[in-house]
């Protein structure tokens, strides 16, 4: 993932800038879910970027991812996707939640290729973007099935090629392998690690797990307690990201970097 790449466009693909977002609760208080956050993502051609969001529970990470993928509306400050105002949700965001967002009634290839038939591709080519994508994300032997008959791992692997099948520019997951065993939650980090470097999108990814986020991603965003802000930035410079670059003192550093700076939020 950290291949040479062109100099990034002058205008970022995501920026948020003084970003506040507040809640009144039924008793009529203000609870402040996140609190003056500043980021940026730099547009490199041809090369996506992850980068990952760290920290406690109820911090406002989902907030945020909410705010971009358009969801939701900022009560102070600006959100920005490729310099325009989000408004509202778009085709150059996809989103991927940690439940499992399949329509229960359509089949695996009818999941994925959902969103191409509401934007109104001929049924040839969308079957055949569906299967394609389908098994990149080694379902090829499940098309036919419907989700009642998947693992809670195939089920993601259905929501991450439906979110892909629309190419969107931007991919914002809300720790979608949080429910997720442990081999199957490895196998997932794998297979998000072959698409980033085919497909190439920027991805932001919410997760609690260190390891994850070290593992996976370019860049690491620690944010504090409620209301969160973003407390550390790390970028992340590994050789190589296979299993056993977790064995590396290099690796093992930038864990107790994210350690420590979640311990002092």
């Amino acid at each position: 993932m950290n291949t040479p790449a062109a100099a990034p466009s002058p205008t970022p693909i995501v920026q948020l800038t003084g970003v506040s977002r507040a809640f009144t609760t039924p008793d009529g208080q203000t609870f402040t879910a996140i609190q003056d956050v500043n980021l940026t993502v730099e547009d490199v051609p041809g090369r996506g970027e992850l980068r990952a969001v760290l920290g406690p529970s109820g911090c406002g990470k989902s907030t945020m991812l909410n705010l971009i993928a358009g969801l939701d509306r900022p009560t102070q400050g600006s959100v920005l996707v490729d310099g325009k105002e989000v408004t509202g949700p778009g085709p150059e965001r996809g989103m991927v939640f940690q439940s499992y967002s399949s329509m229960p009634w359509l089949s695996v290839l009818d999941n994925v290729a959902y969103g191409l038939k509401l934007r109104g591709m001929p049924s040839q080519e969308r079957q055949d973007r569906a299967r394609d994508l389908i098994k990149r994300v080694g379902l090829e032997k499940h098309v036919n099935k419907y989700p009642s008959e998947l693992s809670g791992g195939q089920k993601q692997r259905v929501a991450i090629a439906r979110t892909l099948a629309c190419s969107p520019r931007i991919i914002l997951m809300d720790e979608p392998f949080g429910a997720l065993d442990v081999q199957t939650r490895l196998e997932m980090q794998h297979m998000m690690l072959d698409l980033q470097r085919d497909l190439q999108p920027t991805i932001l990814f919410i997760t609690h797990d260190i390891d994850e986020a070290v593992y996976l991603s370019d860049r690491i965003y620690v944010f504090s307690s409620s209301p969160g802000t973003i407390h550390a930035t790390f970028d992340v410079d590994l050789p190589e990201r296979t299993p056993q670059v977790k064995l590396s003192t290099a690796f093992r550093r930038y864990e107790h970097l994210c350690l420590d700076a979640l311990h002092a939020t």
